[in-house]
């Protein structure tokens, strides 16, 4: 299923996404480089987040399931090929595949975090928030001060 207004929003943000790690006006103008920059760029992974939301919100059976997975695997597959002559030595090729090499950790977590929205697209929502809030908690406990949100 295409949209063309989607695919219009997606070539905008991906300028959006260039011009994020360009520091786009950094130099010529400081002031308009930082919130374009820090504010309007910004907003373009969570746009894309919400994109592949939208779309995932079609995937209702296992079959559609793996589907899914095999498209966004094949891609993940191909970028990371692509990008292995810019592994360095120091990097951990084992973890440049299960996180992704730099910028293709949003593959490898859309692949695991589809995974995940299936497995509890039935759990009720009331568990769903009960889990959401644990984990946040656990995060901002002092005894996981390294891993604090806030």
């Amino acid at each position: 299923m295409r949209s063309l207004s989607i695919d219009i929003l997606k070539i905008i943000l991906a300028f959006f996404v260039m011009f994020l790690h360009m520091h786009l006006l950094r130099n010529v103008y400081p002031s308009l480089s930082y919130v374009l920059v820090n504010g309007l760029f910004r907003t373009a992974v969570p746009v894309f987040l919400i994109i592949t939301g939208y779309y995932f919100y079609f995937v209702d059976d296992i079959g559609k399931l793996k589907k899914w997975l095999v498209r966004v695997f094949i891609l993940y597959a191909i970028w990371t090929v692509i990008y292995i002559p810019l592994w360095k030595e120091k990097d951990s090729y084992i973890s440049n595949i299960i996180f992704g090499f730099h910028h293709l950790w949003y593959l490898i977590g859309t692949f695991f975090s589809g995974i995940v929205l299936f497995a509890f697209r039935k759990i009720s929502v009331k568990i769903l928030f009960s889990l959401i809030l644990f984990f946040l908690l656990w995060l901002c406990h002092p005894v996981f001060g390294k891993r604090a949100l806030f």
